[in-house]
C-alpha cells in the first residue's frame, strides 16, 4: 500500500485511475481544479496547479511515495496562437510547481503521463525511445518540454509513459469511435487527412490504467521514457478497415496519405510485462459496446 498523489484526477484518463488505484487499497489524494465524484476514501483537494503558492500550500507537509502526474489540457481542435501558449503554459506550470514542492532527498517514484506525440511523424518504421522527438503542435510541445524538465529535475525515479490516444467503450467522441458509429450503422466510413500529418497512436483506458499500476509496482528504478501501446504498425485507413470489416461497410479516404506509427514496446515488455491485452481485443470491445448502445435495426 502506497500513499499516491494524482493530478489531474478530474480528466478522462484521471477519473479511470483513482478508483482503481483506491481497489488496489492505496492512499490517495486527487488533486483537480473541479470538484470530482469519488469513494468518501479518497482525499479530494481542489487547486489550481498553475499557482505556484497556492499548490505549495496544498502539498505541505509533503506525505506522498508516488506521484501520477496527468494535469494539463488536452485540445480537442486546432488552436489559435493565445490558445496554444496558454496550453503550453499550464503544462509547464502545473509540473514545475508540483515537482519544485517535493522536499529535497525524496526516494518515491514520479510516473509522468506523456505521449507517443512527441515523436511527431517518424522517420523510421519502428519508434524506439531514442527516436528524435518532433512535436507538430502545441500540445505535442508541451508534452516535450514537461518530459525536458522532469529529466532536468533532481528527483530519483522518474517514469515517463509515452501513450497514445486513449479510448474506450464510453467515450462518445474521436475518430476512432466515429469508425465504429459509422460501421455499425453501415454507413461507408469517409476519412479526410490534410497537412500537418499526424500519426496515429491508440491505447484502451484500461490499459492506460494497468501501465500506470504496473509502473508503480516494478523493481527498476528511474527508466526515464518508456513507450505504451499495442506494439504493432497503427495506421488510420487500416484500423478504419478493420472496424469497417465487421460492419460490413466500405472506406474512402481524400487527401494525402498520412503516416503509420509503429511503437517499440520492448522496453515497457522488460519492465512490467508489456502489453496486457492486444489492440483487436480492445477493438472487439469497442464494437460489442456499439451494439449494446446503438441496436441495429436491420
Amino acid at each position: 500500500m502506497s500513499d499516491v498523489l494524482v493530478t489531474g484526477a478530474s480528466g478522462f484518463y484521471g477519473t479511470a485511475l483513482v478508483p482503481r488505484l483506491v481497489r488496489a487499497q492505496h492512499r490517495v489524494t486527487a488533486l483537480a481544479r473541479r470538484p470530482i465524484q469519488c469513494s468518501e476514501i479518497v482525499e479530494l483537494v481542489s487547486v489550481d496547479l498553475r499557482d505556484r503558492e497556492a499548490t505549495w500550500r496544498t502539498l505541505r507537509p509533503w506525505r506522498w511515495d508516488v506521484v501520477v502526474h496527468l494535469a494539463g489540457p488536452a485540445p480537442k481542435t486546432d488552436q489559435t496562437w493565445s490558445d496554444a501558449v496558454e496550453t503550453i503554459r499550464s503544462h509547464v506550470q502545473s509540473l514545475l510547481h508540483v515537482t519544485s514542492a517535493i522536499p529535497a532527498g525524496w526516494e518515491g517514484r514520479f510516473i509522468h503521463a506523456s505521449g507517443a506525440i512527441v515523436y511527431g511523424k517518424p522517420t523510421s518504421d519502428r519508434v524506439s525511445e531514442d527516436h528524435p522527438r518532433n512535436p507538430l503542435h502545441a500540445y505535442a510541445l508541451a508534452k516535450c518540454l514537461t518530459e525536458d524538465l522532469l529529466l532536468g529535475s533532481v528527483l530519483e525515479d522518474r517514469w515517463l509513459l509515452r501513450m497514445g490516444g486513449l479510448f474506450s467503450e464510453d467515450r462518445r467522441s474521436g475518430g476512432l469511435f466515429n469508425f465504429a458509429r459509422a460501421a455499425y450503422a453501415g454507413e461507408t466510413i469517409h476519412i479526410t487527412t490534410s497537412a500537418p500529418l499526424v500519426p496515429w497512436e491508440l491505447l484502451h483506458l484500461d490499459d492506460a490504467v494497468e501501465a500506470v499500476l504496473r509502473a508503480m509496482t516494478a523493481s527498476a528504478r528511474d527508466p526515464g521514457p518508456i513507450n505504451v501501446g499495442y506494439g504493432e504498425r497503427i495506421h488510420v485507413v487500416e484500423i478504419a478497415e478493420r472496424l469497417a470489416q465487421k460492419g460490413g461497410v466500405r472506406v474512402t479516404h481524400d487527401g494525402p496519405s498520412p503516416p503509420a506509427f509503429h511503437a517499440d514496446i520492448t522496453k515497457a515488455r522488460a519492465l512490467f510485462e508489456w502489453p496486457p491485452a492486444t489492440l483487436d481485443e480492445r477493438l472487439n470491445l469497442l464494437w460489442s459496446a456499439m451494439r449494446r448502445a446503438e441496436p441495429r435495426t436491420l
